[in-house]
């Protein structure tokens, strides 16, 4: 009986109902989407990174490897130290390296290598020639750097120790080419590890590898890798399985990818594996203080970990701001269910007179909403795995956010994932159907067999004040509690409190502020009023609707106007040169520290006309905490006016920084959460593996690394190490010179060809487009909110109108017109959008501020400045009273008919 009220039901309210069920669906399927993407893009990395280091226990490293490494020296303290040296069975050294290829062409299979070699360096000349003898215009120019990019592909370069890796990494040996010289070369007692492999210009590629440079496995080639200002050869002498590592690898003799790299005597890392019996933990605690300064070691777990960190607070946000939507989609449940139950009174008081008990409707009603939110649900999961697997196919897994460029991993879900966001979607519409259902269920029957009878417009629960006053304490007190683990767990948690603690304290704020309100002189809108003050119940219905909706809406759109505001101005403060340089196009990070420049050619382009100064720029990182993720080390000039170029939060106080007698380094503000420093205090920085103590002349904003960063003067840097690489080059033009002249004497250098050059407008546009990437998904939300939000006051007006018709039609038979109540039905609605509105915007600036100095703190380790778009706020508010007078207009039209008069003559 009760299942054919819930299927009549649907037909009655089928529009609606779809509308609930599709809200939901979309906050399944946004959030199960990115939640898969993500976990895709993690474990394809994680799964790259178990499959390099073999069966390792430990990995010792530096730095990233991108920005170098640590000495060779440390190798022989691991293999001869009486106190380390028994402890370890197998010690397998690396270079790991990341390089581009050139545009990919057919590589000539049967060709020897000198013709290679040739054919290479005549196409080099080519492009040299015409990038010296003719000159283009900034659109050739931007759409040739272009072009370069997108056709660039990167290449994996691992050089090891092949007697080593055969015992840890057996990956790693490869099987030469059928009839090449590394086959003929072989060893008959061991056909297992071609020797080739020991000689310095032999490498062995993968499939993904052997795919990208056109090599066939039927032959010798060669390939020709761009370092720094060269073009070095090596031969393609065979392959390697690795079906679990599915981007391109190369792999050679460790000492030929030193010489390839320029990084002789220096390695990437260091894989260990234990003897038997020996504690890994008590390993770790016992040798690092026994190696250089600047060294971690960390097991396959821990690198798991980290690897899932880095993206870790993004992930969480993306998927909290996608549940936005979900939380939308309950509301829209509550809406239509109380528009159902309302039209349905009679109906449930008749099945309660023929012995239906209050907990059997309560369940039945419930039952309803689990239905919705579960067909809600599994339609969004399989929409939500359907745009994961699109996304990664056609974008990867980036989803704008720089931490995945370059993955593109098949989507990777699990079934109890899945049933976890279905079972979100069914919760959704449970609790949205929990407030409908119990009121339907308490009516006393008799009460709702009156049919004239105008109670129970809509959901009439109104919580006591306290509840309200009682969330709002409550979200103070969390904001003032720290991170869990780096995730602002209780500040999300202080956002819900806020939300539903001014959501309970609406319909009194309403009450007063139209008690307050001066009387209007119009009958229509003291009638609109009164009904509001007199009727908190359900207006609260509505106003609920539009203060969650748009206090979010309003909340998302402060936050990222600001974040876009501060990373503007931060662009503007830190791109003061006019013309940036760097070795090698479209080459990944990866490749940093092997396309380096040295001094002579940083030289060369002070000499060139039109450039004022060149200030050369290096990178580096170094590990102050093993258990942490490396920190950038940015070496540059630090002139006063490249000082104030930065966005300086604080400074050190002069005399302290003078006492100290120290060298001066200036540190980003994710310094200052995840280790504790600030300005004026003392910090010791492993460099090139010595600890240097330095002092702290600052803190200044960063939005490039969340992990934090160290900026030092590059003469100070210089006079430590010996070290006069150049990574970048930042050229400031003279006043009037012109800047594509400039361009085109670079090109014209030798070997400019290899120069990446990029203005600083470019830089930012970029930069402003990768982050208007980033916050697509905000946007859609924002939109979703509000038209679901819209969706869900129409039909809370449906059910007010619907409850109210006897009132209606009195008001007809007295003589108001249909315009009348048109007019008053728009009203009230104006009204409602109103007071909904300002109480929306309240709310969402303060939930913007949590947003922006708490969450956003506590997630990336940076501050912005909060900015607010007034003009942009004016114009929603007044679209969303105008949409909310409209919705009420159009929901109760039926209250305008032949049947609201005839609802008059009904008996009481």
């Amino acid at each position: 009986m009760l299942a054919k009220l819930f299927i009549a039901s649907i037909r009655a309210n089928l529009g609606r109902t779809l509308l609930s069920v599709a809200g939901i669906a979309l906050g399944v399927a946004l959030g199960l989407a990115v939640h898969v993407i993500n976990q895709s893009a993690i474990s394809e990395m994680q799964q790259a990174t178990r499959t390099l280091s073999g069966d390792a226990d430990l990995t010792l490293r530096g730095g990233r490897a991108s920005a170098g490494g640590f000495d060779e020296a440390v190798l022989e303290t691991l293999l001869t130290d009486a106190r380390i040296a028994p402890l370890i069975a197998i010690a397998s050294p690396i270079v790991d390296m990341t390089v581009a290829l050139p545009p990919p062409k057919p590589l000539q299979q049967h060709m020897q290598p000198v013709q290679l070699m040739q054919e290479e360096q005549k196409t080099q000349n080519q492009t040299t020639t015409q990038a010296a003898g003719k000159k283009t215009g900034p659109a050739t120019n931007q759409a040739t750097n272009h072009a370069t990019n997108q056709t660039s592909q990167t290449i994996r370069v691992i050089g090891t120790d092949i007697f080593q890796a055969a015992r840890l990494q057996p990956g790693f040996v490869g099987e030469a080419f059928k009839g090449g010289r590394a086959e003929q070369q072989k060893s008959a007692d061991d056909r297992a590890m071609p020797l080739a492999t020991l000689q310095p210009d032999s490498v062995f590629l993968n499939r993904a590898a052997l795919a990208v440079v056109g090599a066939q496995t039927n032959g010798s080639t060669s390939l020709s890798i761009p370092i720094g200002l060269e073009n070095k050869t090596i031969n393609v002498i065979g392959k390697i399985e690795l079906p679990q590592f599915k981007e391109p690898l190369a792999v050679m003799d460790i000492a030929g990818a030193q010489v390839l790299f320029n990084q002789v005597g220096k390695l990437s890392r260091i894989d260990l594996r234990l003897r038997p019996g020996v504690n890994i933990e008590s390993f770790r605690s016992d040798v690092l203080p026994l190696l250089p300064p600047g060294l971690a070691l960390t097991t396959p777990q821990q690198r798991d970990e980290q690897s899932a960190a880095v993206s870790r607070a993004y992930r969480i946000n993306l998927t909290v701001l996608s549940l936005v939507a979900l939380f939308t989609g309950g509301f829209l449940v509550f809406s239509t269910q109380s528009l159902s139950v309302v039209r349905r009174r009679s109906q449930f008081a008749l099945y309660r007179t023929l012995g239906v008990t209050q907990r059997e409707l309560l369940r039945a009603l419930l039952a309803e909403g689990a239905v919705l939110g579960t067909i809600g649900g599994a339609t969004g999961a399989a929409l939500g795995l359907a745009i994961a697997t699109l996304a990664l196919k056609k974008f990867g897994a980036d989803l704008g956010s720089g931490f995945f460029a370059g993955v593109v991993p098949e989507a990777d879900w699990h079934v109890a994932t899945v049933l976890f966001f279905v079972g979100l979607g069914s919760a959704a519409g449970v609790v949205g159907a929990w407030l409908p259902a119990r009121q339907a269920a308490l009516e006393a029957p008799a009460r709702a067999l009156k049919a004239n009878d105008d109670a129970g417009g809509g959901a009439t629960f109104l919580p006591p004040w306290w509840a309200g006053a009682t969330l709002l304490v409550l979200s103070a007190a969390l904001l003032a509690l720290p991170a869990i683990d780096s995730i602002p767990w209780l500040a999300y948690a202080s956002i819900a409190a806020m939300l539903f603690g001014v959501i309970a304290l609406a319909p009194i704020i309403c009450a007063k502020a139209l008690s307050l309100a001066p009387q209007s002189k119009s009958i229509i809108r003291q009638l609109a009023a009164r009904h509001i003050e007199k009727s908190p119940g359900p207006s609260a219905a509505a106003i609920t609707g539009i203060v969650a909706s748009f206090s979010l809406m309003i909340a998302m759109l402060i936050m990222v106007v600001s974040f876009r505001a501060s990373l503007e101005d931060w662009l503007t403060g830190v791109l003061k040169a006019d013309i940036y340089v760097r070795v090698g196009r479209g080459n990944s990070p990866g490749s940093s520290e092997a396309n380096t420049l040295d001094t002579s050619t940083g030289a060369a382009f002070q000499a060139i006309r039109g450039v004022e100064h060149a200030d050369y720029l290096r990178y580096k990182s170094v590990n102050l905490n093993p258990d942490m993720a490396p920190v950038a080390l940015i070496v540059r000039p630090l002139r006063d006016d490249v000082l104030a170029s930065l966005t300086m939060l604080r400074r050190a106080d002069a005399n302290v920084v003078a006492t100290a007698q120290l060298p001066i380094v200036w540190v980003s503000e994710a310094m200052v959460d995840l280790y504790g420093l600030d300005a004026g205090q003392t910090v010791t920085v492993p460099i090139e593996g010595v600890a240097r103590k330095l002092i702290i002349g600052g803190v200044w904003r960063d939005y490039a690394r969340s992990s934090g960063a160290i900026t030092i003067d590059r003469d100070a840097y210089i006079a430590m190490t010996g070290d006069t690489r150049i990574n970048d080059l930042a050229l400031t033009l003279t006043a009037g010179a012109d800047k594509l002249e400039v361009m085109n004497a670079i090109r014209a250098m030798p070997n400019g060809d290899r120069f990446e050059i990029i203005n600083a407008a470019e830089i930012r546009k970029l930069s402003l487009s990768a982050f208007d990437r980033s916050f697509a998904v905000t946007y859609a939300l924002e939109i979703a909110a509000i038209f679901v939000g819209l969706a869900g006051i129409s039909a809370t007006f449906s059910a007010q109108a619907w409850a109210r018709r006897r009132e209606f039609g009195m008001l007809r038979h007295l003589g108001m017109t249909r315009g009348e109540i048109r007019r008053l039905l728009g009203a009230e609605g104006t009204l409602l959008g109103s007071l909904g509105a300002a109480i929306g915007l309240v709310l969402g600036f303060a939930i913007a501020l949590v947003l922006i100095f708490v969450v956003n703190r506590q997630s990336f380790h940076w501050s912005m400045e909060l900015h607010i778009p007034w003009l942009t706020l004016a114009i929603l508010s007044v679209a969303l009273i105008g949409l909310t007078a409209v919705s009420a207009i159009i929901s109760g039209r039926f209250s305008m008919s032949r049947q609201a008069v005839l609802a008059v003559k009904e008996d009481a």
